[in-house]
C-alpha cells in the first residue's frame, strides 16, 4: 500500500510535526512511506530533533502547489495522511486521513451561512471570476489583492446573456524581481488563441490585459480562460521561504459589463476589505474539502469541541505520541521550566515574557534560590529574532536563562533537573473567540510530566486533560494564581514530591506505543 503522509510545516519541527513523522515512521513498518513537505529538511537533523526513527521513511520534497494540483499528485498513493496544521487540501487517493491539531475556523452558525449565501449571489451576479485550476490562495499586496498564476491555469468568468464578440480584460502584474526579467503570457480560449503580453517586473504595478473572444465561445453564460506563462521558484532561485512555482499576479477578471463596473466601485474602491472576503469566500468559506477524507482524527478534546463547532464533523480522538519512556526523573533543583518556540508575531505564542514578569514578581515574595529556564527552538524570521533578543532584555538581571535550540539530550537534562514546569500558552486571550491561540494539546507538558516535573499550567486549551487539579499537576487562571500555587509548592517539598511521583505515572497515558497501537486501529478501520 503506497502511503503518504503531509505535512507543510515539517522545517519548524515543533510537536505538530513530532506527531506527522511518528504516523510515518509507525506506518513505515510494513509499507513504502513518503512524508511530504514543501520545504527542504535534513532528514538526519529532523530525525534527531524530534527524537524519531526516520531511517524506513522516504523524505519527499514537492513544490507548494494548487489545491487542484495538489489533489493530482495525492492520486498517486493508496493512503494519503494529511497531518498539516490548518491544510484545506483535499484528497484523491485511494482512503484519505486527516490529523487534526486544530480545525480551521469556518463559521458555520446561521448567520454566517445566510452570509455566505448572499456572498455567494453577489459572485454571480456581478459577474466575478472563478479561479478554477492553477491559482494559489489569494493575498495582499499594498490597496489590491491578486493570485499567482501557476504556469497553466484556468479562470472560469461569467458573461452576459448575448452572442456578441466579448472584450475581456485581465488585471495582473508581474512581482518578480528585477533581475529574472519579463514576463510572457498567453491565453486561449476553445483552443483558440485570443490574446499574449509581456511584462516588465515592478511589485505591485498593474496592467490591464484587454482581448476581444469572438462571438459563440461563451457556453453557459460563462468563458474559460486558459492562461500560461514564466514561472520561478523564490525558493530555488532566490533562496527566499516560498516553494511555490509562481508567475502572472492576477488581480482581476472578467468581460466589460455594467454589473462588474458596480463591483469595481463598491467592493475595489469604497469598501475594499469588504471585497477581500467576497473574493477569498469560495476558498475559505468552503468546506468541501473534508468530503474527501474517510476519517478525521483530531488530537484532542479540546480540538474535537472546536471541530464540532466549525466544521459540524466528529471524529476519532489520537492523542499525539510523547516518548514518555525516554524521560526519566533526575535529582531535582530549584529550576521552573518552560519549553516552547521563541517565535514573534504570527507564530504560536508560548507567552515568554509574561512568565519571565511573573517569576520576577513571585521572587519579590523571597523565594531565593529558584531559577526560570526558558527552552524552545528560535524561529528564522527577523522577527523571532527581535522577540528573543526582547525577552532577552527582559531576562536581564533575574535568575533567568534562555535555552535557545537545544539537542534532544540537552533538553532531556534540562527536563531531569526540573521540579516545576510551566505552561502560558493562550494567557490574556479569549478562549471562545480565538480558540487557536490556545495549546491545542501539550507535549512538552507530558514530556516534563515524565521527567517528575510537577506542571503548573494554564486551566485552558489541551492542558486539563492532560493535568488533573490536585492530583498529578496544578491548573491556573490568573496571574496571581499561577503564583501562588507555585510559590506553595516551592514552600511545601512533600506535596511537591507527591505530585511529582504521581505526574510520572499519568504521563504513560500518551505514551509512543499507545500511539501507535491506536493509528493502526484508525488505519484498519480505513483500509
Amino acid at each position: 500500500m503506497r502511503t503518504a503522509v503531509y505535512n507543510r510545516w515539517l522545517h519548524t519541527m515543533g510537536g505538530g510535526e513530532r506527531h506527522s513523522c511518528m504516523a510515518a515512521a509507525v506506518l513505515a513498518e510494513d509499507r513504502p512511506v513518503d512524508l511530504v513537505t514543501h520545504r527542504a529538511v535534513d532528514r538526519d537533523k529532523l530525525a534527531a530533533r524530534l527524537n524519531i526513527d526516520l531511517s524506513n521513511v522516504n523524505l519527499k520534497v514537492i513544490p507548494a502547489l494548487p489545491p487542484n494540483r495538489f489533489v493530482a499528485f495525492t492520486r498517486d498513493y493508496d493512503l494519503f495522511v494529511n497531518a498539516s496544521f490548518m491544510s484545506s487540501q483535499p484528497s484523491a487517493a485511494g482512503k484519505s486521513m486527516m490529523l487534526v491539531l486544530f480545525p480551521s475556523p469556518v463559521e458555520n452558525t446561521l448567520w454566517a451561512r445566510i452570509r455566505k449565501t448572499v456572498g455567494m449571489y453577489l459572485i454571480k451576479e456581478m459577474l466575478l471570476a472563478e479561479y478554477h485550476d492553477g491559482f494559489y490562495d489569494i493575498q495582499e499586496l499594498g490597496r489590491g489583492w491578486f493570485r499567482y498564476a501557476s504556469d497553466e491555469s484556468t479562470v472560469r468568468i461569467g458573461v452576459p446573456q448575448h452572442s456578441r464578440e466579448l472584450e475581456v480584460e485581465v488585471v495582473c502584474g508581474n512581482f518578480r524581481p528585477a533581475e529574472l526579467g519579463t514576463i510572457s503570457a498567453s491565453c486561449r480560449v476553445a483552443d483558440q488563441d485570443i490574446g499574449t503580453i509581456a511584462i516588465e517586473p515592478e511589485e505591485g504595478k498593474y496592467v490591464r490585459w484587454v482581448m476581444k473572444v469572438p462571438a459563440g465561445m461563451a457556453r453557459n453564460s460563462t468563458l474559460d480562460l486558459d492562461l500560461r506563462c514564466d514561472v520561478y521558484n523564490p525558493e530555488s532561485t532566490l533562496g527566499k521561504d516560498d516553494n511555490r512555482n509562481i508567475g502572472l499576479a492576477v488581480s482581476d477578471v472578467a468581460v466589460a459589463s455594467l454589473r462588474h463596473q458596480v463591483y469595481e466601485l463598491l467592493f475595489r474602491r469604497l469598501f475594499p476589505r469588504l471585497g477581500l472576503r467576497l473574493e477569498g469566500l469560495p476558498e475559505y468559506g468552503s468546506l468541501d474539502f473534508l468530503d474527501s477524507y474517510q476519517l478525521i482524527c483530531p488530537i484532542s478534546e479540546f480540538s474535537l469541541r472546536w471541530m464540532r463547532h466549525y466544521w459540524n464533523r466528529e471524529g476519532p480522538i489520537l492523542y499525539p505520541p510523547v516518548a514518555v519512556s525516554d524521560y526519566k526523573p533526575g535529582r531535582k533543583d530549584s529550576i521552573v521550566l518552560s519549553v516552547g518556540r521563541f517565535f514573534g508575531e504570527g507564530g504560536h505564542s508560548k507567552n515568554h515574557e509574561f512568565m519571565i514578569r511573573s517569576f520576577a514578581k513571585m521572587l519579590r515574595r523571597g523565594t531565593g534560590g529558584w531559577e526560570l529556564h526558558l527552552a524552545g527552538n528560535k524561529g528564522p524570521r527577523k522577527i523571532d529574532e527581535e522577540y528573543f533578543d526582547n525577552l532577552k532584555r527582559a531576562a536581564e538581571g533575574l535568575p533567568v536563562t534562555l535555552h535557545p535550540d537545544l539537542s534532544f539530550e540537552e533538553l532531556k537534562k534540562l527536563y531531569e533537573r526540573a521540579s516545576i514546569y510551566w505552561h502560558a500558552s493562550g494567557y490574556g486571550e479569549n478562549v471562545d473567540k480565538n480558540p487557536v491561540k490556545f495549546e491545542h494539546f501539550g507535549i512538552t507538558t507530558v514530556e516534563a510530566m515524565a521527567s517528575g516535573c510537577v506542571p503548573v499550567v494554564i486551566n485552558k486549551g489541551g492542558q486539563p486533560e492532560l493535568v488533573s487539579h490536585g492530583s498529578d499537576g496544578l491548573l491556573w487562571d490568573s496571574r496571581q494564581e499561577l503564583i501562588d500555587l507555585t510559590v506553595g509548592l516551592m514552600e511545601d517539598r512533600e506535596t511537591l514530591q507527591r505530585l511529582s511521583r504521581k505526574a510520572v505515572g499519568s504521563a504513560a497515558r500518551f505514551s509512543e506505543d499507545r500511539f501507535r497501537r491506536r493509528l493502526l486501529e484508525l488505519v484498519e478501520s480505513v483500509a
